[in-house]
């Protein structure tokens, strides 16, 4: 259905650096998500510059509030030697059953422990507990899908949108 736009993409990537690049249903995710490109009709058209500037804001926002968060269920962790799920959940804003999940794969990641009473007792060192749990915690994440950053700079007397991949890839994706 996006064919032709995802060529349209790939074609602008290519301007960059010559069948480096190819545009995907991922990147289409991620920049509607963060709305830089939006629907109109049955095409996908850039949003305006100051939405891209407000998307980048509410980007940075929650790459913080993710930060803290990692950060609350370490403290957590340390000082307890155990994870209380109810907390566990609230501060990730995830409900009990995606809580307990998460948990389930932290044992299954090979984490000794077991979920007792709402909370989830390990055997194993904390620093181990903690790196494995934000390593799920990156995957699950949604914002997390989408691991750009936004800069822009003027060129030919237009704005054009650069997302850089945390790999160094460079993508123009739309210019304004």
């Amino acid at each position: 259905k996006y064919l032709y736009h995802l060529n349209s993409i790939t074609r602008i990537l290519d301007e960059i650096n010559p069948g480096k690049y190819e545009a995907g249903p991922d990147d289409y995710y991620g920049l509607l998500k963060w709305g830089i490109l939006k629907k109109k009709g049955r095409k996908l058209v850039p949003t305006d510059i100051d939405d891209v500037f407000e998307a980048t804001n509410n980007f940075e926002k929650e790459k913080s509030q993710i930060y803290s968060a990692k950060t609350w269920i370490s403290d957590i962790i340390y000082d307890s030697n155990s994870l209380p799920i109810q907390k566990f959940a609230k501060i990730l804003k995830i409900s009990l059953v995606d809580a307990e999940d998460l948990v389930y794969e932290l044992v299954a990641e090979g984490i000794d422990g077991v979920l007792e009473e709402g909370v989830f007792k390990f055997n194993d060192k904390p620093y181990k507990v903690v790196s494995k749990l934000e390593e799920l915690i990156d995957k699950i994440l949604p914002s997390l899908f989408f691991r750009f950053f936004f800069s822009f700079f003027v060129s030919n007397n237009s704005i054009i949108l650069i997302i850089v991949n945390i790999n160094k890839k460079c993508k123009k994706i739309c210019s304004y």
